[in-house]
């Protein structure tokens, strides 16, 4: 299956964050925009994992942080690269999502992307982008005016 997606503004939206002094607030800025796009389809997964009784798993997360294991398995980011995460720490819940020998697959990550991922997601990053880059600069003006 392919999927084509557009995302315009890309070029314009990098310049901006350039002009951001710090590359820590860069980084930052961008996290932030990352974590509040990811939000729909966090709450997507949130709704549809369940357990055998119908409760939510406690440890559903949103964020930049791996487990030991994970970070083993995922690539280095440079410098000035951002990622964020969603998904569960608790191994219950790989099995939930991918199914075993002895369990059937009941996949919440994968319909709550289908749902709210892709092009809209893209989207929602763009405009958050905007929105936390314009924050960012306006707080590096008043500190600039403070001296």
């Amino acid at each position: 299956m392919v999927a084509r997606m557009e995302f315009r503004g890309g070029r314009e939206l990098e310049k901006a964050l350039a002009q951001l002094e710090k590359a820590a607030t860069r980084k930052s800025t961008a996290r932030r925009a990352l974590k509040k796009a990811a939000d729909p389809i966090f709450r997507a997964y949130q709704a549809n994992t369940v357990v055998a009784t119908g409760t939510l798993f406690n440890n559903e997360i949103i964020g930049t942080r791996l487990n030991r294991r994970q970070a083993a398995l995922n690539r280095r980011l440079g410098k000035s690269e951002v990622e964020i995460h969603i998904g569960t720490a608790d191994p219950a819940g790989i099995q939930q999502e991918f199914g075993n020998v002895h369990q059937a697959a009941a996949p919440a990550l994968r319909p709550a992307y289908d749902a709210e991922g892709g092009e809209r997601a893209l989207n929602r990053i763009s405009d958050e982008m905007w929105l936390e880059i314009e924050k960012s600069a306006d707080r590096q003006a008043k500190r600039a005016l403070r001296g």
